[in-house]
């Protein structure tokens, strides 16, 4: 529910859906699920850890998709109540104009 959720709002946003990579976690591993998914603007992904009640994701985008409108409707639909935000700037990407 929650990859296909994050590919629905995802293409909502105007990101190019490349590939799609579910996992159900487990048998090495606490129980949980991890979804990546490529985009031509990079990828987004979720992880959870089901024992710990933690769903962890991972917006890394470039061009005119902003990761911020998908986690919103993400933690609205989902209705997380408490949640924290790390934003990290990788890099400027500059196509030399």
């Amino acid at each position: 529910m929650v990859c296909e959720l994050l590919c629905k709002f995802i293409q909502e946003e105007g990101a190019n859906i490349l590939s799609i990579s579910k996992y159900r976690l487990g048998h090495n591993s606490p129980p949980g699920f991890a979804c990546v998914i490529m985009l031509d603007e990079s990828h987004c992904s979720a992880h959870s850890y089901a024992d710990e009640g933690l769903l962890a994701f991972d917006f890394f985008t470039c061009g005119q998709s902003d990761p911020y409108n998908i986690f919103e409707k993400m933690i609205k639909v989902l209705s997380i109540e408490n949640y924290s935000i790390k934003k990290m700037n990788r890099f400027i990407y500059s196509n030399g104009e």
